[in-house]
């Protein structure tokens, strides 16, 4: 059961936190290379989408159980890892899906594409009109420059998890395109 006042509770705890966590990160991106429209949805997307209150929620509570039944006072510790837990399952019920409809729907409207995502830029073609091993490396590089743009080194596991498969992705693409123009020499094409 949760406890008596929770949920009032964990809610202004929850939009305190959005309120001070959305200027905070547009604030936190004001010195990047960002239009304002760029920084206001970096500061949307920044809100609690639930991965680490769902990895952490009910460590509180387990500690306290395994650790401090023999107390006088383990069941006010009890009762406040409840609230913890209760806390972290509310927040991910509400920033999970406000962050959601924040990009799905900001991100259309804050954010521009300044080339066309489905046109290969000319100069990282290869002689024969397809993609070349270099263009990788160029790509690696500019998600490099782009991470140390907008400050990406340290955000969130979520972020750098997704910064990692991408790596992975232009690494195996190099690696694929390589073996390509391998077996094409081969070949003599």
């Amino acid at each position: 059961a949760i406890p008596d006042g929770t949920v009032a509770r964990s809610l202004l705890i929850i939009i305190l936190g959005i309120f001070i966590r959305v200027p905070a990160a547009f604030y936190a991106t004001g010195s990047k290379d960002l239009t304002v429209a760029e920084r206001a949805f970096v500061a949307l997307a920044w809100i609690p989408k639930a991965t680490v209150q769902a990895a952490l929620a009910s460590l509180p509570l387990s500690l306290i159980q395994d650790t401090m039944q023999s107390r006088s006072d383990y069941e006010q510790y009890l009762s406040w890892g409840n609230q913890v837990l209760s806390t972290a399952v509310l927040s991910i019920m509400v920033t999970a899906p406000l962050g959601l409809l924040f990009i799905q729907y900001a991100g259309p409207r804050l954010l521009t594409c300044d080339t066309d995502p489905h046109q290969q830029p000319d100069k990282l073609k290869g002689k024969n009109g397809r993609p070349d091993p270099s263009c990788v490396d160029e790509s690696l590089s500019q998600l490099d420059s782009l991470i140390q743009r907008i400050g990406l080194q340290s955000v969130s596991v979520e972020c750098t998890y997704t910064i990692a498969e991408a790596r992975k992705a232009l690494w195996r693409c190099k690696s694929k395109l390589e073996e390509e123009r391998g077996r094409n020499k081969q070949i003599g094409v």
